[in-house]
C-alpha cells in the first residue's frame, strides 16, 4: 500500500487480552466496507483467521490539533 486507503482519517491498534483491537475512524461507513471487503477479508482468509464482523458506531465529534 502507498499511504492510508481512502476515506481512512485516524488508526490506532492496542493490546487486548491474548489478542490485540484495532479502532479506525473513517469519513463514511461505505469507505470502511469497501476496504474491508477488499483488503481486510482476503488477507484474513490468507492468514488463515476468522473474520469478524466491524463494529460500527456513529461519531458525533472529531478534531485533530
Amino acid at each position: 500500500m502507498g499511504g492510508p486507503p481512502a476515506g481512512l482519517m485516524v488508526h490506532f491498534a492496542r493490546a487486548d487480552g491474548d489478542g490485540f483491537m484495532l479502532c479506525n475512524v473513517w469519513r463514511t461507513e461505505d469507505d470502511m466496507r469497501s476496504f474491508y471487503d477488499a483488503v481486510v477479508l482476503p488477507r484474513l482468509a490468507e492468514a488463515g483467521l476468522a473474520a469478524e464482523d466491524p463494529s460500527v458506531s456513529t461519531m458525533w465529534g472529531f478534531a485533530r490539533p
